[in-house]
């Protein structure tokens, strides 16, 4: 879970170019509130570190104009190969680190917002399951922002998702998932809506008991090799190599993590025989 880049995209030029295509009305209608247009975009980049200070537009032009500017995203000619090298930015759905991407989210939605209907900073690469459960969601009852923005807001890169395991007195593998951060900000407050509304943490829970036999029979492998200095090791380096390339709050870099450091577990489970079920 980490930032993206965000793509270098003259978004002027782009809604421009898309404008182009369209028939003479609605090209006719949306040249004319070019002006406008621009403003809305200048207002997204000056409060980029702001976003709650973000609403939906009271201008009637572009209110009146809200079909012509929601048509705008789709199959346009000169959209597509945004959307290509938006949906390349990761292959993880930044949303929850588990799926691929594979569509766009509009992260202030174009059914309010349908000036940013093509913005390139609006639009954020996900996974449909993640797209569906935030839907039209920006803020909630309380006017607080309910998903990070992957582009503006600063995820912290120190690591606050955890996975720590232990043995159970009949050998079983057990483990908990959790948030745990150095200090209370605005961000992390966002973090925790974030993943409250997307259940990040049952998922993640789903996710390692799916892996964790897969990494004990690896370690199991290893028992009769090597002294557990050496299997120790090797789990460093692959942890360390999810590190650089996923960050520190990937649910698998959590795991080698949580092997490392869950107090005596490693030490416990490398003494003991073989136990295949994971609870």
């Amino acid at each position: 879970m980490k930032n993206l880049t965000l793509p270098d995209v003259n978004n002027i030029d782009l809604w421009k170019r898309i404008v182009s295509n369209k028939h003479l009305d609605p090209r006719r209608r949306l040249l004319a509130i070019e002006d406008r247009i621009q403003n809305r975009y200048q207002t997204y980049l000056a409060n980029n570190d702001n976003l709650s200070t973000i609403k939906p537009s009271t201008d009637t032009a572009i209110i009146g104009n809200k079909n012509d500017l929601i048509s705008c995203y789709g199959d346009n000619v000169n959209f597509v190969p945004v959307k290509k090298q938006l949906l390349s930015l990761s292959y993880k759905c930044p949303y929850c680190c588990i799926n691929r991407p594979n569509t766009l989210d509009h992260y202030f939605d174009k059914s309010e917002y349908p000036e940013f209907s093509v913005f390139v900073p609006n639009l954020v690469p996900c996974c449909s399951a993640c797209n569906g459960t935030k839907s039209t969601y920006v803020f909630d009852e309380d006017g607080e922002r309910i998903f990070l923005h992957y582009y503006y807001d600063h995820i912290p890169e120190y690591q606050f998702v955890f996975i720590r395991f232990n043995i159970e007195s009949d050998g079983i593998p057990v483990f908990s998932v959790y948030l745990d951060f150095m200090e209370a900000t605005d961000i992390t407050g966002v973090i925790e809506r974030h993943f409250s509304k997307l259940s990040l943490l049952s998922k993640y829970e789903d996710c390692v008991k799916d892996r964790l036999p897969v990494f004990l029979s690896q370690i199991d492998s290893y028992k009769n090799m090597m002294p557990a200095n050496a299997i120790k090791e090797i789990l460093t380096v692959q942890y360390k190599s999810f590190l650089e390339n996923n960050g520190a709050n990937y649910w698998e870099t959590c795991i080698y993590e949580g092997l490392l450091n869950s107090p005596n577990f490693l030490d416990q489970y490398l003494t003991q025989e073989k136990v295949c079920a994971v609870s």
